[in-house]
C-alpha cells in the first residue's frame, strides 16, 4: 500500500458533485454529513463513518451537512477494504486513529506514519467485520477462543494450546477463526495487544516495562519492536502525542 496524500479538510459543498478519481479515496467523517449515489443506492455517510470512492468508478455526491472530513489518497493491492461504506463499531478507536494522523504534522517521516494509522483503521474495520459475521454465523467455539484471548492478554498465548482446548488441529482452528472474524488468531491477538498498549500509554503514566508486561510481553524491547512496527512510533513518541 501506498499513500499519497493526507489531508484534513472543513467543507460546506463539494466542488465536484460528479466526481470520479484516478486512486482510491477513503473520506472519514469528523462531523457533518454527506450523500453519495453508487450502483443506483444512495447511502448518507455520517460522523465516525467513512466512504471509499474506489478509482475509475463514476460517483454522484452532495454534502447534507457541512463537513470536517479526512482524506487519504492511496494506491493499493490487494484492496485495504472490502466495500464502499465503512460503520466502524468502536468510534472512539476510529476518532483516535485520525487524530494520530492529525499529531504527526509535517514531520518528514509523516506519511510513513500515516500509511501505518490507515492500515490499523483497514485491520480495525476487518476485525470488526468479522466480529459481525461471527455474531451471524453463531460460531460458539470460536466465540470462546476469542474471549480466552482476551481474559488472557496479559500472558503467552499459545494457538496450538487454544486449538488443543476446543478439540480442533492448529490448521482447523485457523481456518474457522479467520471465517468467523476475518482475521488469523495471530492477528487478533496483535489486535488486542495493540489495543491494549494504546490504551495503556495513552490513559496511564505507567512505565513502558509495565505496560510491555500487562500487554503479553516477554521484555520491553520485544514490545518496543512490535508497537514501532505497527504504528510507526516508538512507545514514548506515542504517549507524548497523546498527551
Amino acid at each position: 500500500m501506498e499513500l499519497l496524500v493526507y489531508t484534513k479538510l472543513f467543507r460546506e459543498r463539494f466542488q465536484k458533485e460528479s466526481f470520479q478519481s484516478e486512486n482510491d479515496i477513503l473520506l472519514c467523517v469528523l462531523e457533518g454529513a454527506f450523500e453519495v449515489k453508487s450502483d443506483a443506492r444512495r447511502i448518507c455517510v455520517e460522523k465516525n463513518q467513512a466512504f471509499l470512492f474506489r478509482k475509475g468508478v463514476a460517483y454522484e455526491r452532495r454534502i447534507l451537512r457541512p463537513m470536517k472530513l479526512v482524506l487519504f489518497r492511496y494506491e493499493s493491492d490487494p484492496p485495504l477494504f472490502p466495500c464502499e461504506h465503512l460503520v466502524f463499531r468502536d468510534t472512539a478507536r476510529f476518532a483516535s486513529t485520525l487524530a494520530l494522523c492529525e499529531k504527526c504534522g509535517g514531520r518528514r517521516d509523516a506519511l510513513q506514519k500515516r500509511s501505518q494509522l490507515l492500515l490499523d483503521l483497514s485491520l480495525q474495520y476487518e476485525i470488526e467485520s468479522g466480529e459481525r459475521r461471527a455474531h451471524q454465523k453463531d460460531d460458539a467455539a470460536m466465540h470462546r477462543v476469542a474471549q480466552s484471548m482476551r481474559e488472557r492478554i496479559d500472558k503467552e498465548i499459545s494457538v496450538v494450546a487454544l486449538a488443543k482446548e476446543c478439540a480442533l488441529s492448529h490448521v482447523q482452528l485457523i481456518r474457522r477463526f479467520k471465517k468467523a472474524f476475518g482475521c488469523t488468531p495471530s492477528e487478533y491477538i496483535a489486535h488486542l495487544r495493540l489495543e491494549r498498549a494504546r490504551a495503556l500509554l495513552s490513559q496511564t503514566d505507567m512505565q513502558i516495562k509495565a505496560v510491555a508486561k500487562e500487554c503479553g510481553f516477554e521484555n520491553e524491547y520485544y514490545f518496543s519492536n512490535f508497537f514501532k512496527m505497527r504504528t510507526g512510533l516508538c512507545p514514548t513518541a506515542f504517549r507524548s502525542m497523546t498527551e
